[in-house]
């Protein structure tokens, strides 16, 4: 081989192990790791309005035939099936009211809520931890500009340029608890 390919084959090797050292360091458990964007609460309740409280039970059951509950995560079950009170928030349709399914656990009836927001509502503490999870991951192409992206591939869709890079995190819906005494802060 010519000194010029065995050259541009280095170089083109060296680019494949920066890549693939970047993906291997692209996974969930950094993803996770990223900072939440912060965001005001949509609601500013008074003391009053929040011991008008909404006691939510699921519209929907669907029953888990044949299946028992483990017996290992019973006490964990019944910790998390006590019913709290907190703020439900849309951040991505404000005022939209959040309708989702929860499943805890196997041997656990699968039930279907329809959650009001910026208001108290009082339901299961899963339910409250599942809106809380509920965020994603914004990403972004390595560089800021294309003159800077080297094309790391290319196949029937096009030519790919640089890597993803995660930025930070969204939450779509929050659930924020509901303080249930009055602070010097609060004005009470």
């Amino acid at each position: 081989m010519s000194k010029d390919l065995e050259k541009k084959l280095l170089e083109l090797t060296t680019k494949l192990e920066e890549y693939e050292k970047k993906l291997a360091d692209l996974n969930l458990d950094s993803a996770h790791k990223l900072k939440t964007l912060e965001s005001e609460p949509q609601t500013k309740l008074s003391q009053k309005e929040q011991e008008n409280v909404l006691t939510l039970k699921p519209t929907k059951t669907l029953m888990a035939v044949g299946q028992k509950l483990n017996e290992k995560f019973r006490e964990e079950y019944e910790f998390r099936k006590k019913y709290v009170k907190f703020i439900a928030e849309h951040n991505e349709c404000p005022g939209d009211t959040i309708e989702m399914w929860t499943r805890p656990y196997g041997g656990v009836p699968a039930e279907f809520w329809t959650i009001p927001t910026n208001r108290v509502v009082e339901a299961p503490r899963y339910v409250a931890e599942e809106l809380a999870d509920r965020s994603y991951v914004n990403y972004k192409m390595d560089g800021d500009d294309q003159s800077q992206r080297n094309a790391v591939g290319s196949n029937v869709f096009g030519v790919q340029y640089g890597a993803m890079v995660a930025t930070h995190k969204v939450e779509r819906m929050t659930a924020r608890p509901a303080s249930d005494k009055k602070t010097l802060f609060m004005g009470g």
